[in-house]
């Protein structure tokens, strides 16, 4: 009798238990994959935009392949708009193309690729191949058109672009990137701040290299998060290989505030992107 009164306590208990259910554990951290990229043409952007307008358009009327379902949104001189939707209909991305002129004639796009549903950032090239797809047909039609030879090597202005992701609300890593370009002077000169962007100026120690230095804030999908886009551009005329100065200049910021220290920093960038990457000896 007693171990049948026992067997009854350890059944409701069980049963109790089971009346309680498991606490779900955390869904991992969503992220919107995507691809940033720049091309550089010796050929005036107002061309480009129309071949790059004409070639979604022409792909927009296949079906069943994975350069079908471009669609047009919009298309203004400086920048151009589309959607891509894979063929079984379940992946889509935005896509943003923005150009701009180089003093030498030719043109700068600024291409990327976001995938509206929440992904991994691991897609498996799917962003970079929306972008790629548009940049071959663009080859091709470009290609029945020779560029004329340039008398003289192009001179280009050298430059970085880098995209750092943080775990912190962006009105504090803007506060402390501003206080750090001010800790910096003479050397650094910020030039405006407002909390979606932040401008400002570098100067070499000899006074024989400026640059300016452009950092875009915006908050991830994460709460909490915040998303920076920073760019170092020089003044003049240099090669696009500018031994890491462009990069530095960024990095410095990163490095002397402690922000490359902070919860989740990432940063994301390429020889590609920032064509002195490799070179910088301010990154040990």
């Amino acid at each position: 009798m007693r171990t049948l009164l026992l067997a009854s306590a350890l059944f409701a208990r069980l049963f109790g238990l089971a009346a309680v259910p498991a606490p779900v554990p955390p869904a991992s951290v969503p992220y919107s994959a995507f691809c940033m990229t720049e091309w550089l043409f010796a050929t005036p952007c107002a061309e480009i935009s129309f071949t790059l307008v004409r070639q979604i358009q022409a792909f927009s009327s296949l079906i069943g392949c994975d350069e079908c379902q471009y669609k047009l949104v919009s298309a203004t001189p400086p920048s151009i708009k589309a959607n891509h939707t894979s063929p079984d209909g379940l992946q889509a991305e935005n896509i943003t193309f923005t150009l701009s002129p180089m003093m030498t004639g030719g043109c700068r796009v600024s291409g990327q690729s976001t995938s509206l549903g929440f992904t991994s950032l691991l897609d498996n090239g799917l962003n970079y191949c929306n972008l790629y797809n548009l940049l071959s047909g663009l080859f091709a039609s470009l290609a029945a058109v020779p560029a004329p030879v340039p008398p003289a090597p192009v001179p280009y202005h050298a430059f970085c672009r880098t995209l750092w992701l943080f775990a912190t609300p962006c009105a504090a890593v803007n506060a402390t990137i501003v206080q750090q370009i001010l800790a910096f002077s003479p050397e650094y000169e910020l030039v405006s701040a407002i909390l979606s962007s932040v401008k400002a100026n570098h100067t070499s120690p000899d006074g024989l290299q400026a640059e300016s230095i452009t950092l875009s804030f915006r908050p991830t999908i994460m709460p909490g998060g915040c998303r920076v886009s920073a760019q170092s551009t020089s003044l003049a005329f240099t090669t696009l290989l500018d031994g890491g100065v462009n990069y530095c200049n960024l990095y410095n910021l990163l490095s002397a505030s402690g922000l490359n220290s902070s919860p989740g920093f990432m940063e994301m960038t390429s020889e590609w992107a920032c064509l002195g990457y490799g070179l910088a000896t301010c990154k040990a």
